[in-house]
């Protein structure tokens, strides 16, 4: 039976209060450029990060796909034009990042990288999500896969040190799409709060969408890793572990984000209870530094 009739206007008024009034969600068109002398390990300079960092970002092509898929099959059904008006806002950014970063894929494919294949299976595997779940699952999937992006998002603006990690030429896409993926977060959860509100078959599809994100991101991670030759190097494999689990300082960065992933599992839960929407005017002017070759001035 469809709930979202009933639900609808008290879940509008929710979103409409939760969100940000100072958050704009405007799609841009970037057209980032790589330049020649990047180095093989853009991030750190260090192997097993730069195959991490490939292994997730390599995903968002088809991924964004998926996502845009998921919420045009349902916007006609939402009435409230605030929600309407971001519902297009977050197609068009996800566009756009699709966009980017099959550019960046290509980027890196000329230079040996293997990123068409994993470009190939991700679609795979989202080609089987798409046949086997129903719209609504998918639809809770993607509301459950913008929290991780989110939590990326937020992950790169509060700890700035992340930034310098990354090459320069590759600076500006990580920090923009940061940028954007925060000004957007709770569209896809309004949009299903909306259609359907389901807890149990959110909570399903968060626990699906955790499993298969650690699955394929480590599987490619592997895969980049083997391909480069870097498998067993044991020093770069302890300095990646303490970046991600670590508990000394510069370290722990996936560990750090266990409280923000635990959030989703409460029933009064929204994307925007995490407010750092003040973050992002700072950090677009770091981005239009970085784009214009200034160095990038911005408070930790």
């Amino acid at each position: 039976m469809n709930t979202a009739p009933s639900i609808a206007p008290k879940v509008n008024a929710r979103a409409a209060a939760m969100r940000p009034p100072a958050v704009s969600i405007t799609p841009q068109r970037m057209g980032f450029t790589y330049s020649e002398d990047t180095p093989r390990y853009w991030f750190a300079n260090d192997p097993f990060l730069t195959s991490f960092w490939t292994a997730f970002a390599g995903q968002f092509p088809q991924g964004e796909k998926f996502l845009i898929q998921s919420a045009r099959l349902f916007r006609d059904q939402v009435e409230d034009k605030q929600l309407q008006k971001d519902i297009s806002g977050f197609i068009g950014q996800e566009a756009y990042h699709a966009q980017e970063h099959t550019a960046l894929n290509k980027f890196l494919a000329a230079r040996g990288v293997p990123t068409e294949r994993m470009d190939r299976q991700i679609k795979q595997v989202l080609d089987v999500i798409c046949r086997i779940f129903s719209e609504r699952d998918q639809m809770a999937m993607t509301a459950a896969l913008e929290h991780f992006t989110s939590m990326f998002g937020s992950l790169v603006l509060e700890n700035p040190e992340l930034i310098d990690d990354v090459h320069p030429s590759m600076r500006p896409l990580f920090l923009w799409h940061a940028i954007e993926e925060t000004e957007h977060k709770g569209v896809a959860f309004d949009l299903y709060q909306a259609v359907d509100g389901d807890h149990a078959r959110l909570m399903r599809a968060y626990l699906i969408s955790t499993f298969l994100l650690l699955m394929t991101t480590a599987y490619f991670q592997t895969s980049l890793l083997a391909s480069d030759r870097s498998l067993f190097k044991l020093r770069s494999m302890a300095r990646g572990m303490r970046w991600m689990f670590g508990y000394a300082e510069g370290s722990g960065y996936l560990r750090r984000m266990l409280p923000e992933f635990l959030d989703f599992f409460r029933r009064d839960f929204h994307p925007w209870q995490h407010d750092n929407s003040a973050q992002i005017e700072q950090w677009k002017q770091v981005l239009e530094n970085l784009r214009h070759g200034a160095k990038p001035q911005v408070a930790a």
